[in-house]
């Protein structure tokens, strides 16, 4: 089933959302494996992005959609600040306009929470003092930086133990689905049933 939506994601193009719900233990990680690996081995070129829940960290901002841009862009989260900067920048400038590039990289740190210098930076100044501003920037980088991913081959997003996840990231996704609904991705989140509870709802419509 997994791999006929995404083959729909392909073909159309449309995003798709699927939520996948079960006790611990019941398998969840194993469907998620079986699901990757006939991806990968189908030969048709595909991202995949990954990011999965921790206890300890629960309701973090942007815990899980962080984690998942980290390994996007070839971050460990090892590197030093000036590292980080360097492959967040460089890995924007593969996929984002030269116009755009900065931008997206600087409200994209911020929101990994490792920020760029705002000397040079009256937008990223001017967000930082409107928490209002910053919410808006974050969310117009992010939907530019997952458009011009999309827009070179089909993306699949695993959020593992979105029970343990977090508002500002289910809301990302939210808006995502609704606003980047003609590019070919779709987002697989596993979850216990007390999901249902934490984000009533999640992605209905």
């Amino acid at each position: 089933t997994l791999a006929q939506i995404f083959s729909e994601c392909v073909d159309e193009p449309q995003a798709q959302a699927v939520l996948v719900t079960g006790g611990a233990g019941m398998g969840k990680s194993r469907l998620t494996q079986e699901f990757l690996a006939r991806l990968r081995q189908g030969g048709a070129p595909v991202e995949i992005w990954l990011g999965r829940g921790d206890s300890l960290r629960a309701g973090s901002p942007f815990g899980h959609l962080g984690q998942a841009l980290r390994g996007a862009c070839g971050i460990r989260g090892t590197e030093s600040l000036p590292e980080f900067r360097s492959k967040l920048l460089s890995h924007v400038a593969r996929r984002v306009a030269a116009s755009e590039c900065q931008r997206v990289a600087e409200l994209l740190g911020e929101l990994l929470g490792m920020p760029f210098p705002d000397e040079d930076s009256a937008l990223l100044r001017a967000a930082r003092h409107n928490p209002q501003l910053m919410s808006d920037e974050l969310r117009r980088a992010w939907l530019d930086f997952l458009r011009a991913e999309t827009a070179t081959q089909p993306l699949v997003i695993v959020l593992e133990d979105l029970h343990w996840s977090d508002s500002a990231t289910v809301r990302f996704i939210d808006a995502a689905l609704r606003e980047v609904s003609d590019r070919p991705w779709m987002v697989l989140a596993l979850a216990r049933p007390e999901v249902h509870e934490l984000f009533p709802k999640l992605w209905a419509e």
